[in-house]
């Protein structure tokens, strides 16, 4: 006949395996699951082709949170947009952890409401870098770029998660650059332009090819050749003269 297995052994041994399961999720995640973030979006302009959900977050290549998604647009109670937002802005959630920041040695005060709005205030901005260039994977780069605009896209406390400004690329601004530089390009009336150079051109080829021009210059060189000729003149007179007054004057200076 069989033996009855005790009912207490059952629930100690499943009480066991829940301790050794809790155990295991807070060794392998780190105590992640537990964790709390705080959730913050940044509205890009730009292509997020090679961003993907757990992108790391990083402070001058130093991680502090990750992507936690990537949408289309949000929820009219996650945020509306601003008057004047025309261009599509996908969203990007992200997740920054204080405690990861404490023990990076960071007070954690950036991301509370006075050190966030002051860092903002400075200049700080989320920016899309490359992290490898061989797969073209993106992360988002927290920094201060001070003098930059203050883009916002949404309104303020329209939605839970508070709005990091966004900085293009570096390509992105050399592009919008050329596109402004074409855009000049554009509104000059070349036609207008040749027609004016055309114009000045021939006016001075009229009046390099003028007889009065071409009289002036000639009484001009004959003035000139005459002025040379009254100027040596006046030299050769000068000398005669000097050799005249010298002996007067030596002679005056033996009878003082």
């Amino acid at each position: 006949m069989a033996k009855r297995v005790s009912p207490t052994a059952i629930g100690m041994f499943v009480i066991a395996s829940l301790g050794i399961l809790v155990a295991a999720v807070i060794v392998v995640g780190s105590g992640k699951f537990f964790r709390k973030p705080i959730r913050f979006v940044c509205m890009f302009r730009g292509d997020l082709n090679g961003l993907k959900v757990g992108a790391p977050v990083k402070v001058r290549g130093v991680q502090v949170g990750s992507v936690a998604s990537i949408r289309l647009r949000l929820s009219p109670t996650e945020g509306q947009l601003r008057q004047g937002i025309a261009e599509l802005r996908p969203p990007v959630i992200i997740d920054i952890d204080r405690s990861q920041i404490t023990a990076l040695g960071g007070t954690g005060e950036a991301v509370g409401p006075s050190g966030f709005n002051d860092l903002v205030k400075r200049g700080m901005r989320a920016q899309l870098q490359t992290e490898s260039l061989l797969t073209g994977l993106l992360y988002i780069d927290l920094d201060l770029h001070p003098g930059a605009p203050l883009d916002l896209a949404l309104e303020p406390g329209s939605g839970p998660f508070r709005e990091i400004p966004t900085v293009p690329t570096q390509l992105e601004a050399v592009q919008a650059q050329a596109n402004q530089a074409l855009a000049k390009l554009e509104t000059i009336d070349f036609q207008a332009l040749v027609v004016s150079i055309t114009t000045a051109a021939n006016a001075i080829n009229g009046i390099a090819s003028s007889p009065a021009l071409k009289a002036t210059l000639a009484s001009l060189q004959e003035t000139t050749t005459n002025l040379n000729k009254t100027v040596i003149s006046v030299r050769a007179a000068i000398d005669k003269l000097n050799t005249k007054i010298d002996p007067l004057v030596i002679s005056l200076h033996q009878n003082s």
